[in-house]
């Protein structure tokens, strides 16, 4: 079984906000065809970010979205989905227009935080 994982906690989790879509540093080789499960998790990163957020997951021709209401604590919600490849090295990328400001800077932007992300084949 073939897995790409990526685990970034503490402070090297990726932040969106800047209304890019952000391809993973990383690629796997995928079959062709061949169905695979994509686990991730969605928070904010303790720093007063606060508000409504999405992510938007892009895998193959397949999109999953990804709702967050962060109260700037720190929590998190991890989801998965499935997606088929469409070659043999699929794209897998991600993307949020919901950007916000913290509590205590409105000059400083923030949003959503991506983490622990993990591909596999499934069974």
């Amino acid at each position: 079984m073939q897995s790409i994982s990526m685990s970034h906690s503490g402070s090297e989790q990726w932040s969106l906000w800047l209304e890019e879509k952000v391809p993973l540093p990383k690629s796997s080789e995928q079959k062709t065809n061949k169905v695979y499960n994509i686990t991730f998790s969605v928070g904010d990163a303790k720093n007063g970010c606060h508000g409504s957020m999405m992510v938007e997951a892009f895998a193959a021709k397949d999109t999953f979205k990804v709702p967050f209401k962060s109260v700037g604590k720190g929590k998190f919600v991890t989801v998965s989905f499935k997606f088929k490849a469409i070659a043999p090295r699929t794209r897998l990328t991600f993307y949020s227009s919901y950007y916000h400001t913290r509590t205590d800077d409105f000059g400083s932007l923030c949003g959503p935080v991506l983490d622990r992300v993990i591909v596999f084949p499934v069974a």
